[in-house]
């Protein structure tokens, strides 16, 4: 479904990208859990309103930087920001 509408011209933004702000906002609760301040929901909506635009963003760049998919540059991106994290913490062979 996603290369028929893709060959259509209808941009997708990839379900692990659109729907991730429940997991942002699971993590953001998780750091809050030792927080001194008290967590202010609109200022999380705000937050994940952000970080989803953004990466929504991203995603359409890199598409159409690249000439693929927005489903393969989702892919491309999180594949590189786990690489950077995981060598950020030493876990790299």
């Amino acid at each position: 479904a996603r290369l028929v509408l893709q060959e259509r011209g209808i941009l997708i933004v990839p379900d692990f990208i659109a729907n991730a702000g429940g997991i942002v906002a699971a993590a953001h609760s998780t750091a809050a859990r030792n927080s001194p301040f008290v967590v202010d929901a609109t200022e999380i909506f705000a937050m994940i309103t952000e970080k989803l635009r953004g990466n929504a963003l991203a995603v359409i760049d890199k598409s159409r930087a690249d000439g693929v998919s927005t489903h393969r540059a989702a892919r491309i991106i999180s594949q590189k920001r786990v690489e950077e994290a995981m060598e950020l913490r030493g876990r790299l062979p």
